[in-house]
C-alpha cells in the first residue's frame, strides 16, 4: 500500500517531459556563433554577433597575430549591460575569456589583429 501511494505521488508530480528533462546530462553542448574569424590592422566592430537564447556563458577565444607595422591584439565584447576587453602584446599567443550573459541579451565581438576567433555559448546548468 505504501509503495502504491509513493508511486501515485511520483506520477502526479512529474510529467514525462519533466522526467526526461531531469534525466538529461547536466552538461550541454556549446552553441558556436558564426561570423568573421579573423581581423587585420584596423579596428572592426561586429566580427561576431548574437543573442543568448537562455542564461549562460560566452566563451571567446582567438590567437594573436603580428602585422608588418605593429603588434598587439585586442578583442572586446559589448552587450546591453557591460563591456569586456582583453589585450595581448605578443604574437602567436592565445586569448580566451569566459563571461556570464543573460537570456535575451545581445552581444557583439569587436577587435583588431586576431585570428581563429571563436565564440561559443554554454547554457547555464541548474536555473536556480
Amino acid at each position: 500500500m505504501l509503495k502504491d501511494f509513493i508511486q501515485w505521488l511520483l506520477n502526479t508530480r512529474t510529467t514525462p517531459a519533466e522526467a526526461a528533462h531531469v534525466s538529461r546530462s547536466t552538461f550541454s553542448s556549446p552553441t558556436t556563433f558564426s561570423g568573421t574569424n579573423s581581423v587585420g590592422d584596423s579596428w572592426t566592430n561586429n566580427l561576431v554577433t548574437g543573442t543568448a537564447y537562455s542564461d549562460g556563458y560566452l566563451n571567446i577565444s582567438a590567437s594573436t597575430v603580428e602585422s608588418e607595422t605593429s603588434t598587439g591584439t585586442m578583442l572586446q565584447v559589448t552587450t546591453n549591460n557591460f563591456q569586456v576587453s582583453q589585450v595581448a602584446s605578443v604574437s602567436n599567443q592565445g586569448l580566451n575569456f569566459f563571461l556570464p550573459i543573460a537570456k535575451g541579451c545581445s552581444f557583439a565581438v569587436n577587435g583588431i589583429r586576431a585570428t581563429s576567433i571563436t565564440v561559443r555559448f554554454f547554457e547555464a546548468i541548474g536555473r536556480g
